[in-house]
């Protein structure tokens, strides 16, 4: 049944980790594989556009969705950081949502996001549904349908919808996202090509295929409301991520795994079935695209290009170019390391500004360290380092292992390139004021950066949560919390998530129950169930210990602070370069 809008609806899905990872990409990257089981999400693109050359302003999650919703480089919108670390965006009346909300849409957000740590109203959302942001899409899949209910009335109405839905999948721990029977077997995966081929990488590759598949049945249910509400017809649906998967070289790196990222776009009243554009794209250019399909105008400060007309064209394989170069960077993540490229279809260049303080392994997000792609690549990787400056051939080279600056000297027949690409990224640096120029970017004001101790312009600072411990069904430690001030809800947020980046670093445990106090040194791990242990440092270097072999659950030195109000809190550094993670009681 047709309906009274003239402004078709628009439905953004985006995950979290995902970068190309979909069968029918492929073809397109080593992050792709024909072994990924994800019909539903090809299924969109048979009946689209699928973007095979799109890439993200950014391998780390808030400063990339930033620049999706403000079309605005990171270190132009403020976003150089995560949001649960302190960074936000600098102007959120300027998004894209308020843009729509603005010009007669009505706008939703169900599920995660990662923009702001603030009310997500003020991106302009006007309505938001958010229930645990760690728990799986599954549980968002009644309020979708509901609120496909409401937009078939208003759209009788003429009232448009905007509605995000963005899902916590595929974030690491992928295990947790999957039972046992849902992995895929390591025969039946493909390790990416810059990666070791090792037993351990293809079991743990085999939990992403499973979590992956579990997101991909996700999309299908949700096109298949969209059908039954009968909006599939008078809908733009964007399938995307926010960068690359979870794996050394990838996430929190500027080469190409790192923010290659899936964009498939729907709407069969506009676009050829089956197409694909292999022009360059950046992520920016997604509110002016957007903006231009539905008739709602840009922000006149929008930094990318609409390219609706590739969308539209008559070309199965369009390829014309609205971009001769594209930007990519990176500053705050969990650590400050700085990074600025640009690249072209063939040819990239990057500095990396701390590569005297953070090395490639060291740079690897936290959340990836305790994993074991970190693991089996530090150890057996023949691609563990990287240069103050690099400059790859991308066709000659793809996986940007073979630095073409050797000793400081560029190549000859490459040197025009080279100073091209050096001159453009310089030019564009200054026109937008990067204060990267400046020497060192400078943190806001209470953000949180874990490697203070090597660079004097980020304080020293105490991480604290707040909350009642317990275990939940899974037997992991739980803290129930207020996530914000402005979300009264509590959740019971997995121990885990808080102190991942500490797994596997050598702290002193500090348990300090009302009159009496644990101290112990030692090492924190997870299993794949997200199950946490301490190895006591002092006892595992006792000849006569067995505790390295049997290392004691968390929870069991942790039992005497249940369900009670406690406080975590976390000293980023000590003189001798330890950590302090302390559980302390707040009241009776």
């Amino acid at each position: 049944m047709k309906t009274k809008s003239d402004k078709p609806n628009v439905l953004y899905l985006i995950t979290h980790d995902q970068g190309i990872a979909a069968s029918s990409y492929a073809e397109y990257g080593p992050c792709a594989s024909s072994l990924m089981k994800t019909p539903n999400i090809n299924k969109v693109a048979k009946n689209g556009v699928m973007l095979t050359n799109h890439f993200g302003t950014a391998p780390q999650c808030s400063p990339a969705r930033g620049s999706l919703i403000t079309s605005k480089h990171p270190h132009v919108n403020g976003l150089i950081g995560l949001t649960h670390r302190g960074f936000e965006i600098s102007e959120k009346q300027k998004t894209l949502f308020h843009q729509f909300k603005n010009n007669g849409y009505k706008t939703k957000l169900i599920g995660f996001q990662h923009e702001t740590k603030e009310d997500p109203k003020k991106l302009g959302y006007q309505e938001v549904y958010v229930p645990n942001p760690f728990a799986n899409c599954q549980p968002l899949l009644g309020e979708i349908e509901r609120t496909f209910g409401l937009i078939k009335e208003a759209n009788k109405k003429g009232k448009p919808y905007w509605l995000s839905i963005g899902t916590h999948e595929v974030h690491l721990n992928w295990e947790k996202w999957v039972t046992e029977e849902e992995k895929f077997s390591p025969e039946n995966i493909e390790v990416p090509s810059f990666l070791p081929d090792t037993p351990k990488i293809r079991k743990h590759i085999g939990s992403f295929y499973g979590a992956l598949q579990k997101y991909d049945d996700f999309v299908g249910r949700v096109m298949k409301l969209l059908k039954k509400y009968q909006l599939d017809d008078n809908t733009i649906v964007i399938v995307t991520t926010d960068h690359g998967i979870a794996h050394p070289r990838a996430k929190g790196t500027l080469y190409n795994p790192g923010n290659h990222d899936l964009m498939i776009w729907s709407f069969p009243s506009r676009f050829p079935k089956n197409k694909r554009v292999h022009s360059l794209l950046s992520s920016i250019d997604f509110a002016p695209t957007i903006c231009d399909l539905c008739g709602v105008p840009p922000h006149p400060e929008f930094m990318g290009q609409s390219y609706a007309s590739l969308l539209t064209s008559n070309k199965q394989d369009e390829e014309s170019e609205i971009h001769d170069y594209i930007f990519t960077e990176l500053t705050y993540h969990d650590k400050y390391n700085p990074m600025r490229a640009i690249q072209t279809n063939r040819f990239k260049y990057i500095i990396n500004y701390a590569a005297d303080k953070v090395s490639l392994i060291q740079g690897v997000p936290g959340d990836i360290q305790h994993n074991v792609s970190w693991k089996e690549w530090k150890n057996k990787g023949n691609n563990t380092t990287r240069d103050p400056v690099e400059f790859y051939d991308l066709k000659e080279d793809p996986l940007e292992e073979n630095n073409l600056i050797k000793d400081g000297i560029v190549p000859n027949e490459y040197i025009d390139k080279f100073n091209e690409l050096k001159d453009k990224l310089n030019d564009f640096l200054h026109k937008t004021e990067d204060k990267i120029l400046k020497g060192t970017y400078p943190l806001p004001p209470g953000a949180k950066i874990d490697n203070a101790v090597d660079f004097d312009h980020i304080p020293i600072y105490y991480l604290r949560n707040t909350g009642e411990l317990s275990e939940n069904d899974e037997q992991q430690l739980v803290i129930k919390m207020q996530l914000t001030p402005q979300n009264p809800n509590i959740f019971d947020i997995p121990l885990i998530e808080i102190i991942e980046e500490y797994l596997g670093k050598e702290i002193v445990l500090k348990i300090k129950n009302q009159d009496n106090t644990i101290e112990k040194s030692g090492i924190i791990e997870a299993n794949e169930n997200d199950q946490l242990f301490f190895i006591d440092s002092e006892e595992s270097k006792s000849k006569n210990s067995d505790s390295e072999q049997h290392p004691q659950l968390l929870s069991f030195l942790l039992r005497s602070l249940y369900d009670k109000e406690i406080g975590v809190n976390i000293l980023k550094w000590t003189p001798d370069s330890t950590y302090i993670l302390k559980f302390e009681v707040l009241r009776k």
